[in-house]
């Protein structure tokens, strides 16, 4: 999984997207499990460990793949210039909307993911990620 790019979608939402891209690292492995959780912190704040299934969070996932710019065209435009090659038909885009993040346009995100492993949901392969907030 990689990080791709991170944006603040400004008034009247003021959330915060990421998107990342996931390719398999073998056949066998695809396609993975999401992970129930993810921690974040934004401008260097105490890290918030969250369910990303629980509405109240105020958190999205969207999962696109080689369709997204028919799909889903406002994470396409944010994205299409720094994903890389989307074409591929083993390819999972995974874009997370922070909604009501402040009224501020924050600086800096942190966020730990990692997909798991289709037989052993335990088994996740999380990872830091830190990037500034375009």
């Amino acid at each position: 999984m990689e990080f791709v790019r991170s944006v603040w979608t400004g008034p009247p939402d003021n959330d915060i997207l990421c998107v990342f891209k996931a390719t398999p690292i073998g056949i066998l492995d695809w396609p993975p499990t999401l992970s129930g959780k993810i921690t974040f912190s934004i401008d260097n704040r105490k890290d918030s460990t969250m369910s990303i299934t629980v509405p109240e969070n105020n958190i999205t996932v969207v999962l696109d793949d080689k369709n997204i710019r028919a799909r889903d065209r406002q994470i396409y435009e944010y994205i299409k210039y720094k994903a890389g090659d989307i074409s591929g038909d083993d390819l999972l885009l995974i874009s997370f909307f922070f909604h009501h993040r402040g009224k501020k346009k924050p600086h800096r995100m942190s966020i730990t993911y990692g997909l798991c492993d289709k037989y052993n949901q335990s088994a996740c392969d999380e990872k830091k990620y830190d990037f500034v907030v375009e």
